[in-house]
């Protein structure tokens, strides 16, 4: 799919693809009679690269701000091969003098099975959660204190303790529902009764132009970076619904049975304060958070991922009368400022149609037009084919940058062959790797040509990597490929390309006698150990580093664990490790240090006086947090002796 309008604005001057749908592309071929055949789809595992998914999903597409040179999205048919003269049984060729029942024309058809879909209109959108929970305990709760007077312990002042408030407003938005919109958002009828008053709907909205509002810009509506997944309706109610305060529009004493003519009133409809000019003679500005709230509209509530919409705001300030009320009115009605625009949820189609396109000419004309020198794949020097699987990917933790991370390889051609191209470029468009979402690295690689065949190119590292515990997906690249040759320009995919772990390294290496060694010796020590003071004896002691050339990072996700061959074979009844001393001296996370379980050690020999005892331990040192095994393993075995003699 493309929004590249090239010369096709000369022919269809706006492109119809509509978004947030997806498309299935075929080819049907007619013989002379106007025979079909059915319709004939990718092959996706003859066609691994570049265009080769006869379905496309298109997504929401917001063009910006330039809506004169937006000419629309279109599809993109590109035919790789000629359509063959022969094929498997009961294929009937193509037309010529001696088959004259052959195919003779193509036609290109679409399948697309959403069909209609509502606009719909709303004024503005309300973001959050509305919450009227005021409770009135006594009089002393409904008076408001001026700024310059501290109200008695424990009574609150603020008028939003006294309005409605808006909570989680990046999760929830509500919006009003009037005119034909009631239709559009049809409330959910099939179980309910005669008192049900909130009801529950089945709509599924996409938003495409939010109303918000910023200190900076006011209010202002933008295009949405719109979610595929939608924002459903969860509950639709008319506004009187909302709470007792939705009927107190205008009403000063909304408890009449508490005496408040000694202090200003307390309403609960959102308002303002406005001097009159008299000494403590307010007016009272009464206005809406939902625009013609006084109809009792019908209020949708929706789930977002985002923040759809607009908040209210309230002022306990009491406004000047020369001063600017109208500011303050606005930041009441923010929430319908402006337009929003919201789409439903298209009605799928069940029947499997496809419709004929106005592509078709005579097959003769395209299987001319198709050339076979065009790049198809791509092959190294070890005889790996993109197309038929993976190119061989020698990418290691340990190389250090601008390291080669394949071997030279070249483009072939749809016919097998070599393009034979000394004028052919390659360049990466892109590498992303198998998180979700994918993250983008291409700028962690670069592709270089080698000066010795100028039709070869390898890949290559700009910078230092790490086999970590989740490199199952982190680290496990696909590359798309640009490709020139023979004046043909192909995206060609690489695939399975995943770094290459190398097993921790040792260094540092301790006995107990102190003398730091290069290795692990054979055998561990020359005589037996004596367990008087075992607890103090340190069997090994060692730094170690995961494979990766990267310094600021060959410490991390080291594991090390111990076993003997006592029982449980992948635990140590004799031996243990950490990363403390026997001194009590706490060291890095990366260096280690084997010791002796004194309570075995010391009840083996109260059993077994004046002998001696053997024993295999094994030092397992992983990476990644273990999770890489067997690559990311160093495994040490060595035969330990102990005596009480």
């Amino acid at each position: 799919m493309s929004s590249s309008f090239y010369n096709f604005t000369k022919e269809f001057p706006n492109h119809t693809v509509k978004q947030n749908r997806s498309y299935q592309v075929g080819v049907v071929l007619y013989d002379r009679y106007g025979r079909a055949s059915n319709v004939i789809l990718s092959d996706p595992d003859a066609a691994t690269t570049g265009f080769y998914n006869s379905t496309i999903y298109a997504p929401y597409n917001n063009f910006g701000s330039d809506s004169i040179n937006y000419w629309g999205d279109f599809l993109e048919f590109t035919l790789k091969n000629p359509i063959p003269e022969s094929g498997k049984q009961g294929y009937p060729g193509l037309y010529s003098t001696t088959n004259p029942l052959g195919y003779y024309s193509y036609r290109i058809v679409i399948k697309q099975q959403e069909q209609e879909y509502y606009n719909v209109y709303t004024p503005g959108a309300l973001a959050g959660e509305l919450i009227w929970d005021t409770v009135v305990s006594n009089a002393e709760d409904l008076k408001v204190y001026d700024a310059t007077t501290t109200p008695p312990s424990g009574v609150v002042a603020n008028i939003e303790d006294y309005l409605p408030t808006f909570h989680s407003k990046n999760r929830i938005t509500l919006l009003n529902l009037f005119g034909d919109n009631i239709n559009k958002i049809p409330r959910e009828l099939q179980e309910v009764n005669g008192n049900d008053t909130t009801f529950d709907s089945r709509v599924l909205l996409y938003n495409r132009v939010n109303p918000l509002y910023s200190s900076t810009n006011g209010s202002y509506n933008t295009q949405s970076t719109v979610s595929k997944r939608g924002e459903k309706v969860v509950s639709i109610e008319p506004f009187r619904e909302l709470g007792s305060w939705t009927t107190t529009k205008g009403n000063l004493f909304p408890y009449q049975s508490i005496d408040t003519q000694h202090d200003k009133p307390q309403p609960f409809y959102p308002y303002f304060l406005s001097e009159t000019g008299n000494t403590n003679d307010y007016s009272y500005n009464f206005h809406d958070i939902f625009f013609n709230a006084s109809a009792n509209p019908f209020i949708a509530r929706i789930e977002t991922d985002f923040k759809i919409g607009a908040t209210p705001a309230y002022t306990n300030t009491v406004i000047n009368k020369a001063g600017d009320t109208n500011q303050y009115k606005l930041k009441i009605e923010r929430a319908w400022q402006d337009l929003g625009i919201f789409e439903t949820e298209p009605t799928k189609s069940v029947l499997d149609i496809y419709y004929e396109s106005s592509t078709s000419g005579l097959i003769s004309e395209i299987n001319t037009n198709v050339s076979t020198i065009a790049p198809f794949s791509l092959r190294d020097s070890a005889g790996n084919d993109s197309v038929t699987g993976s190119l061989q990917y020698i990418q290691s933790e340990n190389d250090a940058s601008g390291s080669p991370a394949t071997l030279w390889f070249e483009a072939f051609d749809s016919s097998g062959n070599d393009c034979n191209d000394n004028n052919n470029t390659m360049s990466i468009v892109s590498v992303v790797d198998g998180s979700t979402p994918t993250n983008n690295r291409t700028t962690e690689f670069s592709i270089e040509q080698n000066p010795s065949n100028q039709q070869e190119f390898r890949i290559k590292t700009n910078g230092l990597f790490m086999y970590g515990e989740n490199a199952i997906t982190l680290e496990s690249y696909t590359f798309t490929i640009s490709v020139t040759a023979n004046g043909f320009t192909n995206n060609l995919t690489l695939n399975n390309c995943r770094l290459v772990n190398d097993p921790p390294v040792l260094s540092q290496i301790y006995l107990n006698t102190g003398n730091q060694l290069s290795s692990v010796p054979d055998p561990l020590y020359s005589s037996a150990i004596n367990i008087t003071n075992i607890q103090d004896f340190e069997v090994l002691r060692f730094t170690a580093k995961n494979g990766s050339a990267d310094t600021s990072r060959d410490t991390e996700q080291l594991v090390c664990k111990v076993a003997d061959n006592v029982g449980d074979p992948y635990l140590s009844d004799w031996f243990y490790v950490d990363n403390i001393r026997a001194n009590g001296t706490t060291l890095p996370d990366n260096q280690f240090v084997v010791k002796v379980d004194a309570n075995t050690a010391n009840t083996h020999f109260a059993s077994n006086p004046n002998s001696t005892y053997s024993i295999n331990l094994q030092i397992k040192v992983y990476d990644s947090n273990e999770t890489s095994v067997p690559a990311g393993l160093n495994l040490i075995s060595r035969t330990v002796e102990f005596t009480d003699q």
